[in-house]
C-alpha cells in the first residue's frame, strides 16, 4: 500500500478532504507520466515523492504587452 492510499484512507472521513487527496494523486500521476516518458523507466509513488528536481520554470519573470 503506497503513500496516496494510506492517506485516501485517512481523509475518507471528509468528502472535501478526500476529494483534494484524490487529486493530489492525480497530479502525483499525471507528473509521473510526463518522468518515464522523458527518462525512459518505469517510475514508482515514491520515486515520484521523493524526485528533487524542479519541474516548473526557472525564469518567473514574464513580459507583458
Amino acid at each position: 500500500m503506497s503513500k496516496f492510499d494510506k492517506h485516501l484512507q485517512a481523509d475518507s472521513r471528509n468528502a472535501f478532504l478526500n476529494s483534494l487527496a484524490k487529486i493530489e494523486k492525480n497530479t502525483l500521476l499525471a507528473i509521473m507520466g510526463r518522468m518515464a516518458t522523458f527518462m525512459w523507466q518505469e517510475i514508482t509513488w515514491d520515486m515520484a515523492w521523493n524526485f528533487k528536481e524542479k519541474l516548473g520554470l526557472r525564469n518567473m519573470n514574464w513580459a507583458y504587452s
